[in-house]
């Protein structure tokens, strides 16, 4: 079963956090500091990302939001395909938004099994990322 986690993006101090509570009964989240003291994000300050349920290759965690690198490589393929896209929860999965055929797309864990994954950043701290979309290697 996957673990059940998020982070947000702290739209006013433009921070990656970790919410500790979450009190979306009134639409806020608490976030502690390391230095032990905290504070309250309002709905409209900040977005949730939820956490995939899968490790890229350097065993760090996939969330919503984050921009991974995909090197896509079959025994057929001349060069690989290395795809930097965005991880987005669609109908209940999380997809990398491309297609390396027409009309075919793929789960994000499906391809965490079969190629090579690595977060190299997410959409709100490096949207200048995803301006390479599809290359050859």
């Amino acid at each position: 079963m996957r673990e059940i986690k998020f982070r947000a993006w702290d739209k006013k101090r433009k921070v990656i956090v970790n919410p500790d509570k979450f009190y979306l009964d009134i639409n806020y989240i608490y976030v502690n500091n390391k230095d032990g003291s905290g504070y309250w994000i309002k709905e409209d300050d900040y977005v949730l990302m939820q956490y995939t349920g899968l490790k890229d290759k350097n065993n760090k965690e996939i969330y919503e939001g984050d921009i991974v690198k995909i090197i896509y490589s079959m025994s057929w393929m001349k060069i690989p395909e290395i795809i930097v896209e965005q991880v987005k929860l669609v109908n209940g999965a999380f997809m990398p938004f491309y297609w390396l055929r027409k009309d075919e797309d793929y789960e994000i864990d499906y391809l965490v099994n079969l190629a090579t994954v690595e977060v190299v950043g997410n959409v709100f701290e490096n949207p200048e990322l995803l301006n390479r979309k599809v290359k050859q290697g």
